[in-house]
């Protein structure tokens, strides 16, 4: 098919014709060499030509069907067990040492997995409290879409910003972040450890 393409054009070693111009020159010279045009690229590569319409059409369907299935979302029950823990973290700017009370409730499945995270710092409606509420949302929708805890908090870890500092726990001890410290003692409380099992 290249060969009887070639001799009236310029193709590149992938089939793309490089010196037709309309999509009616495409389809004529497919039908002259009894194949089609796959795919018409607007960007200037050319169009692609294949070898039958079946070929064309199963990579289409073979795309369509590669799509996973949506993820279904395991709710809480209505009344729930939870756990909350409060630590400071002993940090700030430089030269403004201050104290972060931090608030931490972890909301329970009744088999004792964590299925929700609510994360309290600072003063509501501030703007430390507004990121943490958000990422709070975004680890709750996670954990009740199937997203493996361990997975979570090992991207928590380490990540180092301000607050930062000594806990005064010796549970949590010295953390990078606020995050780090959330990870740290979820790690500990319910994955048996940084190095115990998921």
């Amino acid at each position: 098919m290249k060969r009887q393409i070639e001799r009236g054009t310029d193709v590149c070693a992938c089939g793309r014709v490089r010196s037709i111009h309309t999509a009616t020159e495409v389809f004529h010279l497919a039908g002259a060499c009894e194949c089609v045009p796959c795919e018409w690229r607007r960007n200037g590569d050319g169009p692609m030509v294949g070898h039958d319409r079946d070929e064309a059409e199963g990579r289409q369907k073979q795309a369509k069907g590669a799509q996973a299935p949506a993820p279904q979302r395991r709710r809480l029950p209505t009344t729930r067990k939870g756990v909350t823990r409060k630590f400071e973290i002993h940090g700030g700017d430089a030269g403004e040492p201050r104290i972060f009370d931090v608030y931490v409730t972890v909301g329970l499945y009744d088999d004792g997995a964590p299925g929700e995270v609510f994360v309290k710092v600072g003063k509501a409606g501030s703007e430390l409290s507004g990121v943490y509420a958000a990422l709070s949302l975004v680890i709750s929708m996670a954990l009740q879409h199937g997203v493996p805890l361990r997975a979570l908090l090992d991207k928590l870890r380490w990540m180092r910003f301000e607050p930062s500092g000594p806990t005064g726990d010796p549970e949590i001890g010295l953390v990078a972040s606020i995050p780090d410290a959330i990870a740290k003692w979820m790690l500990a409380r319910f994955c048996g450890g940084e190095d115990g099992p998921t």
